[in-house]
């Protein structure tokens, strides 16, 4: 089973499976939505950042904004930019990391 842009549920399935409730699939609403983001770079990867409405990361409206997401995911990318370079111009040759 996919879902279409439209927000249609589209079921996959053979012909001779057409009434049986055993290849069906319950709806349910209200289904908790939850964003994630990591970041990833070279051989090694940054912290885990989930975003969740009871711990005040989203906006008014439950949702992630350029102002949530410059609170809690900009600073810890740029702590990890930091880990990467600092990793990187310890390696041998460097890989010509400057400032």
């Amino acid at each position: 089973m996919h879902r279409g842009g439209n927000r249609r549920f589209w079921v996959t399935r053979f012909p001779s499976e057409k009434y049986e409730d055993d290849r069906l699939a319950p709806k349910f609403a209200n289904i908790p939505k939850i964003m994630i983001g990591e970041a990833i770079a070279v051989d090694m990867k940054g912290s885990l950042v989930i975003f969740e409405k009871d711990k005040g990361m989203t906006n008014a409206n439950g949702n992630v904004d350029s102002n949530s997401y410059i609170d809690h995911v900009l600073p810890r990318l740029v702590e990890f930019y930091d880990e990467v370079r600092a990793h990187l111009s310890k390696r041998e040759g460097g890989f010509g990391v400057t400032g």
